[in-house]
C-alpha cells in the first residue's frame, strides 16, 4: 500500500524503491558519495547503531560498496579504519565470556 501512495504522489518508480517500501528495508541509490550521505544522515538522526548491507547483483555490487562507500564513511569517521581487538566482543570492549550467559 505505501509504494501506491508514493506512486500516486508522482514519485517515479525508482524514486519509490528509494524509499525501501518493498519489505521495509530501503534502497540507497547513487554515486558513492550521494549513499554516504544517506547512511551519515541516518546514523547522525539515531536512525541504528549499525546497519547491513544485501549486495543487490552479486559480489561485484559489495566490492564496489567496500572499495567506494566504506573509504568516504572512514574518511568522515562514522567507520573505524583499524580494530582494537580480534574478537567480535572486543571492539565494544565486552568482557572474555565462556558459554552461554
Amino acid at each position: 500500500m505505501y509504494a501506491y501512495e508514493l506512486a500516486r504522489k508522482g514519485y517515479t518508480i525508482r524514486e519509490v524503491l528509494a524509499f525501501g517500501p518493498i519489505n521495509y528495508h530501503p534502497i540507497f541509490l547513487g554515486t558513492p558519495e550521494a549513499i554516504a550521505d544517506k547512511f551519515q544522515q541516518w546514523f547522525e538522526a539515531g536512525v541504528g547503531k549499525g546497519f547491513s548491507v544485501v549486495p543487490d547483483s552479486g559480489l561485484s555490487s559489495i566490492k564496489g560498496f567496500v572499495e567506494q562507500v566504506i573509504p568516504i564513511l572512514q574518511k568522515r569517521g562514522l567507520l573505524c579504519e583499524e580494530y582494537t581487538s580480534n574478537t567480535l566482543r572486543g571492539h565494544p570492549g565486552l568482557p572474555y565470556q565462556k558459554g552461554p550467559i
